[in-house]
């Protein structure tokens, strides 16, 4: 498998080279080239995202941190993309909590736990008035996978 990026559109937020999918191309011995999935690598935080196909040219990516003596909160914002002048829609909101709150901050906001570690809370959130992305919460944790650095 070859991984082939793909840059997204931007949000306003950032430049266009900010956020990238990462299309998994396997190829044969002929050569021709089949898509096996595409994903969304957040390498600060230690995940990806396996991306729906109908998310496909559709969706743009925001970031969100926060940062104070309580807490580390940090959010990735997926959005439904509605052209280059129109705000986008955000429908989901993956983080990762970490610090001494970590519990109470992975359950607000109709938030649920994707992963726990020592340190770490991974929690998303699909956003009530945002784009029906046509995902359950099981589809979700089951697309969410930590990075392994090392075999």
């Amino acid at each position: 498998e070859v991984a082939r990026p793909k840059a997204l559109p931007s949000t306003g937020q950032g430049t266009q080279a900010d956020f990238w999918l990462i299309e998994w191309v396997q190829y044969d011995i002929t050569g021709k080239a089949t898509e096996i999935f595409t994903s969304y690598h957040n390498g600060n935080d230690g995940w990806y995202f396996e991306i729906p196909e109908h998310w496909k040219d559709r969706i743009v990516i925001s970031r969100n941190d926060f940062f104070n003596q309580q807490r580390e909160q940090r959010a990735v914002i997926f959005s439904l993309w509605n052209g280059p002048d129109k705000p986008e829609t955000p429908f989901l909101t993956i983080y990762k909590l970490t610090g001494p709150n970590r519990f109470e901050w992975a359950r607000m906001n109709n938030r649920f736990q994707i992963y726990e570690d020592e340190t770490s809370i991974y929690a998303a959130s699909f956003i009530p008035e945002g784009w029906d992305c046509g995902l359950t919460e099981e589809e979700l944790i089951n697309r969410f996978h930590l990075t392994i650095s090392s075999w």
